[in-house]
């Protein structure tokens, strides 16, 4: 019986008996591509079409590891599905959309759903490796995380925040953040209204 890469890393899995003298190589191969699906690895789209990007048996491959750079040497005009391959791998990655000509990368693995990460974004996805129904999954669409720092840069597509650079113009009610504020209607008078050098507390002291 001959080996097999049915595993979801493509990893030779030797039969028994097999490969007398030499499973040692063949061990050492296979835990060089583990420590490779734990790493970083960068796929170059040659030509502005549709593309697959399939995990060798055996074989360092970029696409086998955990994040993904997507590249391309040429510009991009529309949205290109990126194909993961075989359709019966299950995995996570961690995929960047670094192509050039400012364009969304859909990925798909088979004809169930996909995922279009826009230019310059990063998402973290599943696939099911189904087969020709296999699926493709959000995963970061749903993370949950009780502490977040974010140092710089700015936050787009949520709701229910104040943004600064809006100066307090986006709460939904004035009113009630005046009153929440214990401001009264102080906060709503003109400047006019005030007496800066305090005279006129002078003189309804003076008058009683």
């Amino acid at each position: 019986m001959p080996s097999s890469y049915v595993n979801n890393l493509r990893l030779e899995e030797m039969a028994t008996g097999e490969n007398y003298g030499t499973w040692g190589d063949t061990t050492n191969v296979n835990l060089e591509l583990i420590g490779e699906a734990l790493g970083y690895g960068n796929e170059d789209l040659s030509s502005d079409a549709n593309a697959t990007l399939t995990m060798q048996d055996a074989t360092a491959d970029a696409v086998r590891a955990l994040y993904l750079k997507i590249t391309s040497s040429v510009s991009l005009t529309a949205t290109r599905t990126i194909t993961l391959a075989p359709n019966t791998v299950s995995k996570v990655w961690v995929i960047e959309n670094a192509t050039t000509g400012s364009q969304s990368i859909t990925i798909a693995q088979g004809s169930g759903g996909t995922v279009t990460i826009a230019n310059g974004a990063t998402k973290i996805i599943s696939t099911d490796g189904a087969g020709s129904g296999a699926a493709v999954s959000d995963v970061s669409a749903n993370l949950e995380m009780s502490n977040v720092t974010i140092t710089g840069g700015s936050i787009s597509g949520v709701s229910g925040i104040l943004l600064a650079s809006n100066n307090l113009s986006d709460v939904s009610s004035a009113s009630t953040s005046r009153t929440n504020l214990g401001l009264g209607t102080a906060a709503t008078a003109d400047s006019t209204d005030f007496d800066a050098a305090g005279t006129g507390v002078a003189m309804a002291i003076a008058l009683g």
